[in-house]
């Protein structure tokens, strides 16, 4: 007699001891190891932000007076850009990466030289990004060293009053600037005009508009004249051209005035 049912149920024994074998047998699989990585700390102790590149991709801003730290990057050696577009400023450094301990990397100051050239018989005291740097000796050169580099605005203020003449420059790192800032100032004779220094021209303008101006020589604020007001700008001998800026309004004019030395030219300014 036929008898089929302990055959099928050795079959299936069987196959079940073959499956459990080979899921014995099978060796364990180990983990992937993970690549070392290194550390980077960036610390600025400039007055200037920088964004901070390594290896050609950005990383982060490093704050002025900050500290970035940057994880995860790959040992070995990397070449860091520190750079601010708005001053124009840029640093190259190149570091080892170590996978075993962190890398540590001060940004230098980058500084210029501003010689400033003071026509005027009283100390002028210099302002880069509104900070004092300095003051310019009465009627001299004097070099002032270490001020920041880059793309600035200097003040230059007269210690005998409010007045200043502001400039935008770009200063080169490591080089030197030469800056002759016409500090306004107010003198008069005994018959009431206004007399330059010895040897200056002087433009005595009268703001006869009913509006606030800014005056511009050379591209240089020299004077914000209100309405109704009178100013006095020392200038070298020799013809200058000034433009003349509205506030609040588009609206310039330009003027020409020829001076020689010691002569005051007055100006009635309408509009």
């Amino acid at each position: 007699m036929h008898r089929p049912g302990p055959i099928k149920s050795t079959f299936t024994m069987l196959a079940a001891a073959l499956t459990a074998l080979a899921c014995g047998s099978a060796p364990p699989v180990a983990p992937h190891a993970q690549p070392p990585t290194a550390r980077l700390e960036v610390r600025n102790p400039t007055s200037d932000s920088y964004a901070i590149t390594v290896a050609g991709a950005p990383r982060g801003t490093v704050a002025p007076s900050g500290t970035l730290i940057l994880d995860d990057l790959r040992p070995g050696e990397a070449v860091v850009l520190a750079s601010n577009a708005a001053v124009h400023l840029t640093q190259r450094h190149v570091v080892q990466l170590d996978g075993s301990r962190p890398v540590r990397l001060e940004l230098r100051p980058q500084v210029a030289r501003l010689k400033v050239v003071n026509h005027r018989d009283v100390p002028v005291e210099v302002l880069v990004d509104g900070l004092s740097v300095g003051w310019a000796k009465p009627g001299a050169e004097t070099v002032l060293e270490g001020v920041p580099a880059g793309q600035r605005t200097l003040v230059a203020r007269a210690g005998d009053g409010p007045r200043a003449v502001r400039a935008e420059r770009f200063m080169a790192e490591d080089g030197e600037t030469v800056w002759a800032p016409a500090v306004p100032e107010s003198v008069a004779s005994r018959t009431g005009v206004p007399r330059p220094p010895a040897g200056q021209g002087l433009i005595w303008m009268k703001n006869r508009s009913s509006f606030d101006v800014s005056v511009f020589i050379g591209g240089e604020e020299v004077s914000l004249v209100a309405a109704g007001a009178s100013a006095e700008i020392i200038v070298p001998p020799g013809t200058h051209t000034l433009v003349v800026h509205i506030e609040g309004a588009d609206a310039v004019s330009q003027h020409e005035v020829t001076l020689l030395p010691n002569q005051t030219a007055e100006w009635d300014y309408r509009g």
